[in-house]
């Protein structure tokens, strides 16, 4: 395994040669510039050439070691040889010019410096560099790729040889394949190899640390480049990574739990369980001579490929397809074939009869509940992919590196965490999870609500044909019947369930009149009227369990009366058959004392957007002259209990059903619901909104949802709904569960105050004030603890960590910059825009990226300059305006905050660090970083790249922003791109 240890000890020579290139050029350039001070310049790059000779010298590769290396490593002998022939020529020329202690010769040397290396010859060596560090990322990955193949017992060899490597060179035993306190090199063999690559640089710590930092960034990138273009049909050359049982199971639960999200089951969780001896004829043949519906149990044993099941709105049709997809009793001891994890007991009343269609292979069951009165989600088309991706990854993960070999081999290589992907991502994979699922075992899909679901059904529709094609996949979907659904499924099985639930419907009428003692008491008075009752109800009905409902519990309530025969018939007849005008007769019927009331919530539930706690709900239901009046403060769970039962009655009193409580698994107390996304597309017509608005003219949303987020920061044993965040391991002695939950309430918090009304803003900033000295409550008197969860904090519109390592500031002021309370800000803001840095923070730590591991496998080498504060101003304060330009997209940043920060005299040219870094400077590398690649592009393609970035360059450049053409080259990997960005931003041409 010699020869894979020494490919990455000539990778490490061939950096330094890099390294030291770019010094050479940029000395170039300077003496270009010093005029009468080059001659001792040229001395010190005498100097700095002779320094290197040693070190460069090992780019020579013995005969004996070169065609082994060649055969197995050709692109690191390619680069090295071309750095061998680059030094030559450095060297060389150095020699040629004659460079001595000679005074007199002084004028003659220069110029002839000058004319060998003229400003052509530097630049072109400068694009050189640039294109060997590319080819060094290449080099670099194809050697990692070629030891990730390797055994276990041959990779364990070559990190050990690369200590003994380290340890003859150094002098000093420095451990590439174990770190005390962290998991060894074999679970992030990537970093561990570019530790030791760096370690043999000869330069400063905090230029060494930022080499392993490039480098690192620039094999991902080379692994997202080059891995993206293999085919993904798992028949392609490149040998499989070996990884250890264990370090598998790991890798693959962190791929999958990136896929889930925490209201993933909330719908199916809501849906009620089917009445007892309901939905049973699901699983029987229909009766002779009946054409009303396709048989549901053939199809399952059948190769037919997809079922619909169509109804009205509120018939049934959720209710049936959990039916279908739960358990039932009389098969709980019957085998499984294919061992179910979490999910997958749900499945095994459909699952025998599956199992025939089947046969002999493995059956995958997948369900998603499409839900529109949910958190987004769960209606759109990124829930249905994330959420079948998780469940069918969950039983076949040994095709995760097939279906994302980018994703795999850099969780492989450096322990990478999935990215987010977006919603073309997550479609591509999901199509490719199926195809590749499918090959080896039998899937079944259940897409209940189809009607509900957020996006393009056409779309939809198009994706389950994709399915249908791969020909060991079928899908049962459920709908309403929609013109749409009708053209797509009508010549498939099918069933109508408003045709085939009668039965059902005066079985569920019987048994809730059973147990009301009003009713046993009416058929004791009237038992002919109180049988011929039931039947009048389930044929007014016409199969809509929903309307059923509503009906009995207003009948019942006369029942409790002792209503005559006469009132209950008039009941029953004002009450109309269909559900929207039977929600209108509800809301109709509501005491105009609770109606304002009424409003209120339905315009709090539509505020909110998700279904919201109910103990923020009513924490929310407080009329607004208390909000800055009632105590701050954490409520026991006594009285938690109490909120929740006082709010579940207000609603049944003031909403008579249309919203309800419901307690989902995600959820410890309960969230506040609609009844049915039928009553809320019934509030949001035009005629019964405007309604509900005029009851409630005035009534801010916003500053109700901030006051119940502020208490839900200090009461946060309360759950959320929302998809999880990056987790921390540890903050202040929290646990991680409940960090979790006060991150989102915090957000959320801020995210409310900003959209409160003008004449609000006072309470809003009285509230958020109270914020910040909660958060001093909660976590102490330690200034470090509170700064990093309120750096922790992530907007939930959204929550991708910013991806150029953006730093944040540390107070709740940074925060509430960065969330955009332009309000909040304005108030508080002093001119210049800055915030007093933490008395303990190093004065460099802003700046540097966030990974940890190559900290750790560069121990010892700290740097001298960033233990203890600076005195200087620039160190002691942190602007604002940073905060201002956080995000990890430009279509992110809040304009109006920006110049907001600058109208108030945020300086643009602001140090940052102890390098000279400014914010423009760092406005400069995320304009380079968006032309990355487009170098070669037209004029009007990278006018048309940098167009988004414009209006927020315009407003630092007529703040002061220092525009100078070395500002913006010094940064570019390629000068000649670097002046083409000069020349566009300088002349406006965007």
């Amino acid at each position: 395994m010699a020869e894979g240890a020494a490919a990455f000890a000539i990778a490490g020579n061939v950096l330094q040669f890099v390294e030291f290139a770019t010094k050479f050029g940029n000395k170039c350039r300077e003496i270009h510039r010093a005029g009468g001070s080059a001659p001792g310049d040229l001395q010190s790059l005498r100097y700095l050439v002779e320094s290197q000779q040693a070190a460069l010298e090992r780019l020579q590769i013995p005969e004996s070691e070169r065609s082994l290396l060649l055969l197995q490593h050709p692109e690191v002998i390619k680069v090295a040889n071309v750095c061998t022939r680059h030094f030559a020529e450095i060297k060389n020329s150095l020699d040629r010019i004659g460079i001595t202690d000679d005074k007199t010769a002084r004028g003659v040397v220069v110029n002839a410096f000058k004319a060998t290396w003229n400003r052509d010859k530097i630049e072109s060596l400068r694009s050189e560099v640039a294109s060997l560090n590319q080819n060094l990322n290449t080099a670099l990955l194809n050697s990692l790729r070629d030891y990730a193949t390797k055994s276990e017992g041959q990779q364990i060899a070559i990190l050990e040889r690369l200590d003994i490597i380290q340890e003859e060179s150094t002098g000093a035993f420095k451990s590439t394949s174990l770190n005390e306190g962290e998991d060894t090199a074999w679970y992030a063999p990537g970093d561990a190899v570019i530790a030791f690559i760096v370690r043999s640089l000869d330069t400063e710590p905090e230029e060494r640390q930022k080499s392993a930092v490039e480098l690192r960034r620039g094999v991902l990138q080379r692994i997202h480049l080059t891995t993206a273009s293999v085919n993904y049909d798992g028949d392609g050359d490149r040998p499989p990574i070996t990884l250890s049982r264990n370090r598998e199971m790991r890798l693959r639960a962190v791929f999958l739990a990136s896929f889930a999200y925490k209201v993933m089951d909330d719908r199916h969780s809501r849906i009620i369980e089917a009445h007892q001896e309901t939905f049973r004829w699901i699983f029987e043949h229909p009766s002779a001579g009946s054409e009303k519906w396709s048989n549901f149990k053939d199809w399952l044993k059948s190769d037919n490929k997809l079922y619909w099941i169509t109804g009205k709105a509120g018939s049934g049709k959720s209710t049936l397809m959990k039916f279908i997809c739960s358990p039932a009793s009389e098969y709980h001891s019957q085998d499984t074939t294919d061992t179910p994890v979490s999910r997958g007991a749900r499945f095994e009343r459909c699952r025998n009869d599956l199992m025939e269609w089947a046969g002999s292979r493995p059956l995958i069951i997948a369900s998603f509940y499409f839900w529109a009165s949910g958190n987004e989600l769960e209606a759109s088309p990124k829930g249905l992919y994330m959420s079948l991706i998780f469940q069918i990854l969950q039983h076949c993960p040994e095709i995760i590196p097939r279906v994302a070999p980018v994703t795999w081999e850099a969780m492989s290589l450096f322990n990478e965490k999935p990215s987010r992907l977006t919603e073309a991502e997550l479609e591509a994979m999901i199509r490719l999870v199926v195809t590749e699922a499918q090959k080896e075992r039998n899937l079944c899909l259940f897409i209940d609500g189809l009607d509900e679901f957020s996006g393009d059904l056409e779309k939809l529709i198009a994706l389950i044909e994709v399915f249908l094609q791969c020909p060991n996949v079928k899908v049962c979907v459920s709908s309403r019947p929609w013109v749409v659904f009708e053209e797509a499924f009508q010549h498939r099985p099918s069933l109508k369930l408003e045709d085939l639930t009668y039965n059902d419907i005066r079985k569920f009428i019987a048994k809730r009149f059973s147990e009301e003692e009003g009713f046993r008491r009416l058929s004791i008075r009237e038992p002919e009227y109180a049988e011929q009752l039931e039947d009048n109800i389930a044929t007014k009905a016409v199969g809509v369990f929903l309307w059923v409902s509503l009906v009995v519990k207003s009948l019942l309530s006369g029942m409790g009366n002792d209503d005559r025969v006469s009132d209950m018939q008039r009941r029953l007849d004002l009450l109309p058959p269909e559900l929207e005008n039977l929600y209108n007769a509800i809301l109709n019927s509501l005491d105009p004392f609770y109606f304002q009331h009424a409003a209120q919530y339905f315009r709090l539930l539509e505020a909110w957007k998700i279904s919201p706690p109910v103990i923020l709900f009513s924490f929310a239901d407080e009329e607004i002259e208390n909000l800055t009046k009632l105590p701050i403060r954490e409520y026991s769970k006594a009285e938690l209990r109490e909120r929740t039962e006082t709010m579940r009655r207000r609603i049944n009193s003031r909403c008579l059903g249309l919203l309800e409580v419901a307690v989902p698994p995600s959820s410890s107390y309960g969230s506040v619901q609609y009844l049915h996304k039928t009553v809320r597309d019934f509030t949001l017509r035009p005629k019964v909104n405007t309604k509900i608005r005029d009851a409630t003219s005035g009534f801010d949303c916003q500053i109700r949802m901030c006051f119940a987020y502020l208490l839900g920061f200090l009461n946060s044993r309360m759950e959320d709904r929302n998809e999880s965040l990056q987790d921390d391991k540890y903050l202040g002695g929290l646990k991680e569960q409940r960090l979790q939950a006060m991150r989102v309430f915090v957000s959320r918090c801020l995210k409310a105050a900003s959209e409160v009304k003008p004449e609000n803003v006072q309470i809003m900033i009285n509230l958020l004030d109270s914020l910040c000295e909660a958060s001093t409550r909660v976590f102490g008197s330690d200034e470090v603890v509170r700064a990093n969860f309120f750096r922790s904090v992530k907007d939930t519109d959204f929550p991708v960590d910013d991806i150029r390592g953006h730093a944040k500031g540390s107070s709740f002021l940074s925060l509430t910059v960065r969330l955009g309370v332009r309000e909040y800000v304005k108030n508080k803001m002093h001119f210049g825009c800055l915030e007093p840095r933490l008395s303990k923070e190093p004065i460099d730590s802003f700046g540097r990226f966030k990974i940890s591991r190559i900290k750790n496998l560069l121990r010892g080498f700290k740097s001298r300059n960033t233990l203890y504060p600076s005195t200087d101003e620039h160190h002691l304060h942190w602007p604002l305006l940073m905060d201002a330009l956080y995000r990890s997209s430009i279509s992110e940043i809040r304009l109006d905050m920006v110049r907001l920060c600058l109208e108030h005299g945020a300086d643009p040219n602001f140090q940052l660090r102890s390098d000279g870094s400014t914010i423009w400077s760092q406005w400069v590398d995320c304009l380079l970083m968006a032309g990355h690649g487009s170098e070669n592009q037209t004029r009007e393609k990278n006018l048309e790249i940098l167009r988004p970035y414009w209006p927020i360059t315009k407003l630092l450049l007529d703040h002061g922003a220092t525009l100078t053409l070395r500002s913006i080259t010094k940064s570019s990997a390629d000068p000649s791109y670097g002046k083409l960005l000069y020349e566009i931003v300088s002349r406006r041409e965007v």
